[in-house]
C-alpha cells in the first residue's frame, strides 16, 4: 500500500461514532479493525444467558489505549438509545449486556466476555449520562468527532504534501487516539498508512539523520 492515499481527500467516515475524548496516548504499532454497528434490538427481552462477574472488578484502565477508547466510542454511541428502548430502559446491566455482546463482542474478540461486561458497565457506573443521551446530542457529538477525525486526516495529508513525514504521523498517531478505526482514503487503515510513511521517511534518510 503506498502512501498516495493520503495525497486525496476523502469524505469523513461514519464509522467509528464517538463522544469522549481519549484519555490516553496510543502507541504507533497497534493494528485496528472497522467498528461494525450494534445492531438496534429488535427483540422486546434481553439476552437470555448471563454472565457471572468475579470478584476482581477489570475497568477501562486494564485495556490498552486503543481497546479502551474503542469501549468509551460504543458505549457513547449507544447507551442512551438503548436506554431509551421499550423494554429495556436505563438499566445499567441490560445496557451493558447489549454493548458487551453486540458491537464489542465483534471489536474486541480477545477480551474474556466477563471481563468485557464488568468494563462497560464500569464505565457506565462511572458516566450515568450516557444512558441520558437522545438522538439530537448523539448526532451533534457523532458530526464533532467526525470533523475532528477528518481535520487530523487532512493535517496528515498536506504534512506528506509538504515532505514533513514526522508530522504527518503524529498527525495519523492522535487520529488513530481519536478514531482507532477510521479508514483513510480508499479504505486504507491507519497502521498501513503509517507504515508506508516510515518506509518513505527510510527512502528520504537512510542514514536515519
Amino acid at each position: 500500500m503506498t502512501p498516495t492515499a493520503l495525497n486525496a481527500r476523502c469524505e469523513p467516515a461514519a464509522r467509528g461514532v464517538s463522544l469522549p475524548t481519549p484519555s490516553r496516548s496510543v502507541g504507533a504499532a497497534s493494528t485496528v479493525h472497522a467498528p461494525p454497528h450494534s445492531p438496534r434490538p429488535t427483540t422486546t427481552n434481553a439476552p437470555e444467558d448471563t454472565v457471572t462477574t468475579t470478584p476482581t472488578t477489570k475497568t477501562l484502565a486494564d485495556l490498552d489505549a486503543l481497546d479502551a477508547r474503542r469501549v468509551e466510542l460504543a458505549v457513547a454511541a449507544n447507551a442512551g438509545f438503548l436506554a431509551a428502548a421499550p423494554f429495556i430502559g436505563r438499566d445499567a446491566e441490560t445496557v451493558t449486556r447489549y454493548i458487551a455482546d453486540g458491537q464489542l463482542a465483534e471489536q474486541l474478540p480477545h477480551i474474556e466476555r466477563a471481563h468485557l461486561w464488568q468494563i462497560v458497565q464500569a464505565h457506565l457506573r462511572e458516566h450515568p449520562d450516557l444512558m441520558d443521551l437522545d438522538d439530537e446530542a448523539r448526532e451533534r457529538d457523532l458530526r464533532e468527532h467526525t470533523a475532528r477525525s477528518s481535520d487530523l486526516e487532512e493535517r496528515a495529508r498536506l504534512a506528506v504534501e509538504a515532505t514533513d513525514y514526522a508530522a504527518a504521523l503524529q498527525h495519523l498517531n492522535d487520529l488513530e487516539a481519536h478514531d482507532p478505526d477510521r479508514r483513510i482514503g480508499p479504505g486504507v487503515r491507519i497502521p498501513l498508512m503509517r507504515e508506508a510513511l516510515t518506509q518513505r521517511m527510510s527512502a528520504a534518510d537512510p542514514t536515519g539523520s
